[in-house]
């Protein structure tokens, strides 16, 4: 099922919206959240929590890349769960690679920074929508799902140099767009 039709079962409200998404995108929302937890039944609480805020927000959202609407809501809950679990253990945990690009797009209770949660997400989605699919791969992998490089270049078939450099360009592309675009981060 394609991920239109899968928003339009959410906007309806019907309940097959879930299962369709467990379907589509089950073990990848594990993957992130198990990559970020190193826990099975941790992750999988994650998944079961991005399916339910799913289910929540759209509507009103309606999310133009589902993958990547998951995504964000998988590895938040993630992070909330690693902060949770180490609250009063005073035990460092590191952020995930994407915190940075994360950090203004994460959804806030005032109207404008929700409008400005927007306008950022819309700005990243045309960025991405105009990489080809290797570039797309190599971004969502790093920075959404937080693969190492090296993981990388051996599931692509590629050299770690290849994806060091592709990265490094990415970076200063998404920069210069949202410079364009006039978002600040």
């Amino acid at each position: 099922m394609e991920d239109e039709e899968i928003v339009e079962l959410y906007w309806n409200r019907r309940e097959s919206a879930v299962a369709e998404t467990q379907n589509k995108y089950g073990k990848y929302l594990f993957k992130i959240a198990y990559f970020i937890l190193s826990n099975a039944q941790d992750a999988e609480e994650c998944v079961n929590d991005t399916y339910f805020s799913a289910w929540n927000s759209i509507p009103p959202t309606r999310p133009e890349h589902l993958m990547a609407y998951l995504s964000k809501i998988s590895r938040n809950a993630a992070v909330s769960r690693i902060k949770y679990n180490n609250a009063g253990k005073r035990k460092a945990q590191t952020e995930p690679l994407c915190e940075e690009i994360m950090s203004g797009v994460t959804a806030a209770n005032s109207v404008e920074a929700e409008q400005e949660s927007r306008v950022i997400n819309q700005a990243i989605d045309a960025f991405l929508d105009g990489l080809n699919d290797e570039k797309n791969a190599i971004f969502i992998r790093r920075f959404w799902e937080d693969e190492s490089i090296k993981t990388i270049a051996r599931e692509m078939n590629v050299t770690e140099s290849k994806v060091k450099m592709t990265l490094m360009r990415l970076k200063l592309s998404l920069r210069e767009h949202l410079e364009r675009e006039e978002v600040y981060l």
